[in-house]
This record gives C-alpha cells, structure tokens and sequence, in this order.
C-alpha cells in the first residue's frame, strides 16, 4: 500500500508513503481514490489530511507513465483524483512539507 490511512478524533489523515519522492503512480492514484471513496460514507468523519511522508510531498506524476500508451489512462485517472477532493463532502486539508511539483501540486491545489 503507497497510501496509509489513520482516523483519530474525527479526522482522517491520509499518507502518501511511496519513497523517495512520492511519485504519484496510477496505482497510487487509484490507492487515494480508494480511500476517498471509502471515507466518503463515514459519519464520523470532520475533515480530512492529506500529507505525506518523507522530506518532500511529491515529486508529482511518475515520468515513465506519461510515456505512450500509459498517458492515455495517467492523465484522466490524475483528473479523476483530483475530482474525488474537490467534491469530498467534508473540508480537505494539505499539510505540505518540502517539493511538491506538477500533479502533486495539482492534488494539493484541491485541497
């Protein structure tokens, strides 16, 4: 798992943990989809974190999937991540330390 999910006083805090740089992968994409989804239904829930581990957010889309004919399922499934925080019915919060560059960037621009 590239994303680690912790809940603690009514707030979920969701962890990009794919070291080095957290390059944002399809499957690491689709992980935080996953967990948006699932969050999305819990009454418990006030807010949302989304930070990440190491010195640096993320480095952003992983280069070698922006190759052909990888791009042509990147791109949209980046868009739709993107999507799954703008309309999360609770506040999205970035906590962002170090770089964080192209679709990182663009994630935390959601939030």
């Amino acid at each position: 798992m590239m994303i680690r999910e912790r809940i603690d006083g009514g707030v979920a805090t969701l962890t990009l943990d794919h070291p080095p740089l957290n390059v944002l992968t399809r499957a690491l994409l689709g992980q935080l989809r996953e967990a948006f989804a699932r969050l999305a239904g819990r009454s418990d829930l006030r807010a949302v974190v989304l930070t990440a581990e190491g010195r640096h957010f993320s480095a952003g889309a992983d280069v070698s999937e922006h190759l052909p004919p990888t791009y042509r399922t990147l791109i949209p499934e980046l868009v739709e991540t993107i999507e799954r925080v703008l309309t999360f019915p609770l506040p999205v919060f970035a906590a962002v330390r170090g770089r964080c560059l192209g679709g990182g960037f663009e994630l935390v621009q959601a939030a």
